[in-house]
């Protein structure tokens, strides 16, 4: 899950910056918030394999045989499917997309302080 995630948030904070903030000059507000945005958008897109993850980490308390013994990433999303329909690889979307954004943010911010700050002492 970390993969898909890492790789849609990188793509996704350049993006932002970059139509943000065209001259491309340090800005904490333009940092914060396409860093925010960028992890939000890709918690959104990844969620379904994270509904997956928990149900493989989960599945021992299940008293469901079909859940106990699941394993790889296809058949706990065909579970979920099956279960809930499509909306049920969206369970809990929201709640994890505000605790991701506020890390981002804060993450890319601050990345971007110490990028300038080492680049201006050096």
């Amino acid at each position: 899950m970390t993969l898909p995630f890492q790789t849609i948030h990188f793509g996704l904070y350049d993006v932002f910056k970059k139509s943000m903030n065209p001259d491309n000059k340090y800005s904490p507000f333009t940092h914060v918030t396409a860093g925010a945005l960028s992890g939000g958008v890709a918690a959104a897109i990844t969620n379904p394999v994270d509904c997956a993850k928990t149900l493989l980490q989960t599945r021992g308390a299940s008293h469901d045989s079909s859940i106990k013994n699941v394993s790889g990433i296809i058949k706990p999303i065909k579970i979920i499917v099956s279960t809930y329909g499509v909306k049920g690889l969206f369970r809990g979307v929201i709640p994890r997309v505000v605790y991701v954004m506020p890390g981002t943010g804060i993450s890319w911010l601050t990345y971007e302080y110490f990028k300038r700050f080492l680049s201006k002492n050096n």
